[in-house]
């Protein structure tokens, strides 16, 4: 079991929160070109030559989505901020996709990364975007249930279903 990095926005941040999102769409790039026996012809590689359409999305998008392989997990990336805004000065990180505050353990390695954060690019608590946020201030994990590809207009996408699961860290 692989872990990645995945960046979601504020609304798709709380849509996950909500139960409300179990799935995310990606563009394939550099896009797929259709074989003339039904197969996916992608980065010099032929896929699925021969079989049907389904077998062939599945085994293409089983073995090649950048997101991994179903059972692997992926770590929510969205912006957040290190804040001694709690009662009694608490070191917390606050994520403003929902105003949560989470308190960080008192172990130094814990409090040496929050400094980190805290003194993000010279400042003291500024935002951090998402794609800077490091893997030990995530709090949500989601484990990939099913990948598959579908067309959509003229693009290609990958299709990932995935479930939250607690966070490893």
């Amino acid at each position: 079991m692989k872990e990645r990095g995945i960046i979601f926005n504020g609304e798709m941040v709380r849509a996950i929160l909500d139960g409300r999102k179990a799935q995310t769409r990606r563009i394939i790039s550099p896009q797929p070109e259709l074989t003339e026996r039904s197969g996916f012809s992608w980065k010099g590689a032929l896929f699925g030559a021969g079989s049907d359409d389904r077998e062939t999305n599945r085994n293409f998008a089983h073995c090649r989505c950048p997101l991994g392989k179903v059972g692997d997990r992926l770590w929510v990336r969205e912006t957040c901020y290190a804040t001694r805004s709690t009662p009694h000065g608490i070191r917390a990180v606050a994520y403003p996709a929902d105003n949560e505050i989470k308190i960080i353990e008192y172990a130094d390695q814990h409090i040496e990364k929050w400094g980190t954060l805290f003194h993000y690019r010279n400042g003291d608590g500024q935002k951090v975007p998402s794609i800077h946020m490091p893997r030990w201030a995530s709090r949500i994990t989601l484990e990939i249930t099913d990948i598959r590809v579908e067309r959509n207009g003229e693009q290609w996408e990958w299709i990932v279903d995935f479930k939250r699961v607690e966070a490893a860290c």
